[in-house]
């Protein structure tokens, strides 16, 4: 068994053009280029255990831990119509969230990898769950 330290800090922007829809009059839609810029750190701790099933070499794998949102909370948009602007807010997330996560990564040589993992996070206002799979071939 291996106890394995973590700790991440991301940055994440993400963006979306702008739009405008004419020939409604005053019913005439316009929506801004709106983006976001988050940055989060992540301290987890992973438990892993690796053998030998035939010619594959399997690593399952538990993590758990906590993330904090340091920047970027703030959600909302800005909508045009006609005459009309408006800025609407969104529900910002929660600052302190849980993270929890669990995977199997998998190697037949050094050229073949195979891997499948859920990780979810949980807060006060939030709930995300990703689930990824993936191969990896080299050579």
């Amino acid at each position: 068994m291996t106890l394995q330290p973590r700790a991440t800090l991301a940055y994440l922007h993400a963006g979306q053009s702008g739009f405008s829809e004419t020939g409604g009059s005053l019913l005439d839609l316009g929506y801004g280029a709106t983006s976001t810029d988050e940055v989060a750190a992540r301290l987890t701790a992973r438990l892993m255990h690796s053998f030998a099933a035939r010619s594959w070499v399997l690593a399952p794998w538990a993590e758990a831990g906590v993330q904090e949102t340091l920047s970027g909370l703030s959600r909302g948009v800005v909508v045009t119509a006609g005459e009309f602007s408006s800025r609407v807010a969104g529900v910002a997330p929660a600052t302190i969230a849980a993270m929890i996560g669990v995977g199997l990564d998998a190697a037949a040589n050094d050229a073949m990898h195979l891997f499948i993992r859920y990780q979810g996070l949980f807060s006060a206002n939030q709930l995300e769950n990703a689930f990824s799979a993936g191969l990896s071939v080299s050579f």
